[in-house]
């Protein structure tokens, strides 16, 4: 057990050493992965065996993870730590919450659904279709899913750990679009 701990340790303090000196970089490396993870995790759910993944589905997934998540939330955290109120204050925790919610997420939405439709191989104009088929279910579970994450996220989680902690939930997030997607 103390072998365990060590270890968890040692790769935490590595985490933690790579994200200050290549947070960029971090963060798309661990959104990949997570990707992958959510795709794998929802292959076996479905009770699959492993041997059928579909390659391509989960590279889809880290592909996404990897350029567009990992970056794009890099950004959009560090956006909300800028951004002052008209007396120059930081932005409350249920400001945060409120402009993740509702300015961020709906186009987001889209994006995920059509970007893994395409990098899944699927016509631009099906990816298109797709998100028109399936963007307000989609939409609307992302609300019920992340609105209490963030809202943990915004309150609880040092800012610089902010997409790992939402790398963790999206394992799940991921399965279920990975399911959505099948």
């Amino acid at each position: 057990m103390k072998v365990a701990i060590d270890v968890t340790m040692h790769l935490a303090a590595e985490y933690q050493k790579e994200l200050k000196e290549r947070p960029l970089r971090t963060k798309a490396l661990t959104s990949a992965s997570m990707g992958i993870c959510g795709e794998i995790l929802a292959h076996v759910l479905k009770k699959k065996p492993i041997y059928t993944v579909s390659l391509r589905r989960v590279l889809a997934f880290g592909v996404f993870g990897g350029a567009i998540t990992g970056p794009l939330m890099h950004f959009w955290y560090g956006v909300l730590e800028q951004v002052r109120t008209r007396d120059d204050k930081s932005l409350t925790p249920m400001q945060k919450l409120f402009l993740d919610r509702l300015v961020l997420t709906p186009p987001f939405v889209a994006l995920t659904i059509f970007a893994l439709g395409v990098l899944n191989g699927a016509s631009v104009q099906a990816a298109r279709s797709n998100v028109r088929a399936t963007y307000f279910s989609t939409l609307f579970m992302n609300w019920r899913v992340w609105t209490f994450t963030q809202w943990l996220s915004f309150n609880f989680i040092p800012p610089q750990f902010r997409v790992l902690w939402g790398n963790a939930v999206a394992v799940w997030w991921n399965c279920y679009l990975s399911m959505l997607s099948a």
